[in-house]
C-alpha cells in the first residue's frame, strides 16, 4: 500500500470513528462496542472495506453490521462535507475478529500458566520486587561511595563530570 492510500486509510478510519461516535444514532450501534480495527482503501479510491470489532454475541455482531451497512449511504455523504479528497470512497463493513483472537489466545496462555504452576501477575508482582531490591541496592552502594569520597575531602561520584556510579553488586 503507498503513503498515499495510508494516509488515506488513517483519515477515513479517524473520521468514520468520529461519526459512528457522534452522528450514528442506531441502537445496535450505540448498545454495542465497536473499533475500526483497520480500513482497506482500493487504489482507485472506489471502495473501502472497513474491518469493525464488536464486543458483543453472534446475533448483536450481526445486528451491529446491519446497522453499519444501513449507514453507509450516510457516512459515505457526512465523508464527502469533511474531507477534501477528489474521490471518496463506498463503504464497505466487514467483521473483524482479531481483538477477540488475541483476547481468546490470552486467556489460553493464562490457562496454560496456570497449569504449569505459574500465574502471569504472580511473576510479574516478584519481578517488580526484585526490580526494588536491585535498586534498593544500589542506592546503598552509591550512598556509600558518596559518603566514603565526601569523608575523604573528594566529590562525590557524579556522571555529569564522566564519573562512573559504583556498579550494582550481582545478585
Amino acid at each position: 500500500m503507498s503513503r498515499r492510500m495510508e494516509k488515506v486509510a488513517d483519515l477515513l478510519q479517524s473520521e468514520i470513528a468520529e461519526l459512528l461516535e457522534r452522528r450514528i444514532k442506531h441502537p445496535a450501534i450505540e448498545r454495542a462496542m465497536v473499533s475500526i480495527t483497520h480500513v482497506d482503501v482500493a487504489p482507485d479510491l472506489s471502495n473501502a472495506r472497513i474491518h469493525v470489532s464488536v464486543m458483543a454475541d453472534a446475533e448483536e455482531q450481526a445486528e451491529v453490521l446491519d446497522a453499519l451497512g444501513r449507514s453507509a449511504s450516510f457516512l459515505h455523504r457526512e465523508l464527502t462535507k469533511r474531507i477534501r479528497i477528489r474521490r471518496v470512497p463506498f463503504l464497505r463493513f466487514e467483521l473483524d475478529h482479531s481483538i477477540a483472537e488475541a483476547d481468546r489466545l490470552t486467556k489460553l496462555m493464562h490457562e496454560v500458566a496456570r497449569g504449569e504452576g505459574r500465574d502471569a501477575e504472580q511473576e510479574a508482582e516478584q519481578e517488580t520486587q526484585r526490580e526494588t531490591q536491585r535498586e534498593t541496592r544500589y542506592r546503598a552502594q552509591y550512598e556509600t561511595a558518596y559518603e566514603a569520597r565526601t569523608e575523604a575531602g573528594a566529590k562525590p561520584p557524579s556522571p555529569a563530570r564522566g564519573e562512573p556510579l559504583p556498579e550494582p553488586a550481582a545478585e
